[in-house]
């Protein structure tokens, strides 16, 4: 079986972990392909995932979202630990990263979430269109 796994965080690459989904996605992976599964994991890229992880390839893709084409790159990067049959994918785009970068947006009290609502509704419709 192929399974993909799209998260927030993934702590099975440098700088990816941010608090307790990271660990699961450095984990559960590992766990899978030891099952005798291929695992691929996805996140964002925030834009600095793709520049502080080994890359391996890449690929760009459009897709749209609020009305407009968008272009994302898709970089496989290097895991902390190398196994065969998990890869690891970020996507970048403009969407996904804040400055400074970050995962998580500090959004105003009033606000909470926001910007990450639709940092990551721009990264699942990426995604679906990568698919």
């Amino acid at each position: 079986m192929h399974i993909l796994m799209a998260a927030s965080e993934n702590d099975g690459i440098r700088g990816g972990k941010v608090g307790v989904i990271g660990d699961v996605l450095r984990d559960l992976p590992s766990a899978l392909a030891e099952q005798g599964h291929r695992v691929t994991v996805v996140t964002p890229s925030y834009g600095f995932l793709h520049k502080i992880n080994p890359i391996i390839g890449n690929i760009s893709i459009l897709f749209h979202f609020k009305g407009r084409q968008h272009r994302t790159d898709i970089f496989e990067v290097s895991g902390k630990r190398q196994q065969e049959n998990v890869t690891h994918m970020v996507f970048d785009a403009p969407y996904f990263a804040d400055d400074p970068p970050r995962i998580y947006s500090a959004d105003p009290p009033h606000l909470p979430f926001a910007a990450d609502a639709i940092k990551f509704a721009c990264f699942n419709t990426a995604l679906a269109e990568a698919i």
